[in-house]
């Protein structure tokens, strides 16, 4: 319990050490470039060897939880990011970053902590997936609605990345899982610490590959920021208290709605509006990993000292 404990502590200080280490230091981080995907598909492939196409099954039979997350995830987010920017008189192009933020279907990332949180990882990938497919549609109708401004996105290229970093790996790890069963049973005890250093370092890149947007940028609007990812997770965490008794479920929706696809906000902001636009979006990829990375491992070690019995989530209760 103590080496938990002390663990924990050594990642905590390690989130907040990355960054300014990332943002004046970049070279030390960049060459992770052409290695992001594949890190991130590295865990998904290990998070497969531990799920089965059976917890899948239940998942999509069961649709409330699902439903819940996807709903929540278009409501909450855009929701905070308009009325902060609006309470904050940030400013259209600070506001045009918050709604593209809040408006951007859900990410990996939310995949990666409900599974250093032991939460319902099938239940997270299948809300990731779903989000992601209706975003083309959803997410120009949010910025409308919000700006007044159109935007179009391109549903096949983002298709093409999901299904390399989440669906490919994830398929493989299940069948691996089917072929060699108990066999694999020490690639499961070592997949949280992979999970969670291939996380530090991408948080790395991410400092490092924005570091002209921090460098020029105000940081003034990271209370809003901050308030707009906390918000997330704890309105998120509380609805689903009321859909769902089980804690694991409660852990994967709040993560599901508070952690957005910034990478997404970023690329839409650069395109049709400016690269100053996309700053709240690199503030809050930054700011949702380290709170995300530091939620996930006080959840985790606040499950081992309540020894809770099950060890696999129930959608249906």
């Amino acid at each position: 319990m103590g080496s938990e404990t002390s663990s924990t502590k050594y990642f905590t200080l390690a989130t907040f050490l990355l960054i300014p280490i990332s943002i004046y230091f970049p070279s030390a981080f960049l060459w992770i470039k052409p290695y992001v995907q594949l890190g991130i598909a590295i865990i998904i492939l290990g998070a497969g060897i531990t799920l089965t196409f059976a917890e899948f099954k239940n998942v999509w039979h069961n649709k409330r939880l699902l439903f819940l997350a996807l709903v929540l995830q278009y409501t909450i987010m855009p929701f905070l990011a308009y009325a902060l920017s609006k309470i904050g008189h940030l400013g259209p192009t600070m506001m045009i970053g918050m709604i593209l933020t809040g408006a951007s279907p859900g990410g990996v990332t939310s995949n990666i902590m409900t599974l250093l949180c032991r939460g319902n990882l099938p239940l997270s990938i299948s809300a990731t997936f779903l989000s992601t497919l209706i975003s083309p549609l959803v997410t120009p109708l949010i910025v409308f609605l919000t700006l007044h401004k159109t935007i179009e996105i391109e549903l096949i290229p983002m298709m093409k990345t999901t299904c390399i970093m989440l669906l490919l790996p994830l398929f493989l790890g299940i069948v691996i899982k089917s072929i060699f069963k108990d066999r694999i049973k020490k690639v499961e005890t070592g997949l949280p610490i992979l999970s969670l250093v291939v996380t530090l370092l991408i948080l790395g890149y991410i400092g490092a590959s924005n570091r002209d947007l921090f460098l020029k940028g105000s940081f003034g609007i990271l209370p809003f920021v901050a308030l707009h990812n906390l918000l997330g997770l704890f309105l998120g965490y509380m609805v689903a208290k009321y859909f769902t008794k089980d804690r694991a479920n409660q852990r994967t929706v709040a993560l599901e709605v508070g952690m957005q696809n910034t990478a997404l906000a970023m690329v839409l902001a650069i395109k049709f509006f400016n690269i100053s636009a996309a700053f709240p979006a690199a503030l809050f990829s930054l700011w949702h990993n380290i709170i995300g990375i530091n939620l996930s491992r006080y959840w985790s070690s606040f499950i081992e000292k309540k020894s809770e019995t099950s060890t696999r989530p129930v959608i249906n209760d």
